[in-house]
């Protein structure tokens, strides 16, 4: 059961069998959404930030809600990461941020 604060890792990945493998680890904690007839639901925010390799994303495959998941999370980590760089930090920051 997910309770409120809870800390969970979430780790989706993929692995072929005896070749590679790719995951991806951040670490999510439960936040409160919203109360409704049916009871009080949760929502993740991700605590571990930093940008996501877009070389590695194949967007042909992607639908545009995923594509906007991915941009809108590049774009919170610079917002939230560049007020503590100086400004070569921050032009690096800014292009391993980009969107897809």
């Amino acid at each position: 059961m997910i309770k409120l604060g809870m800390l969970t890792s979430n780790e989706p990945g993929y692995y072929k069998d005896g070749h590679y493998g790719i995951r991806i680890e951040n670490l999510i904690l439960a936040i409160d959404d919203q109360e409704t007839e049916y009871g009080k639901f949760f929502k993740h925010t991700t605590v571990t930030i930093f940008p996501l390799d877009t070389k590695l994303i194949d967007e042909s495959i992607l639908t545009k809600a995923e594509v906007q998941w991915i941009n809108d999370y590049q774009n919170e980590v610079y917002e939230k990461l560049s007020p503590h760089l100086d400004n070569d930090e921050k032009k690096w920051l800014r292009e391993k941020c980009g969107n897809i």
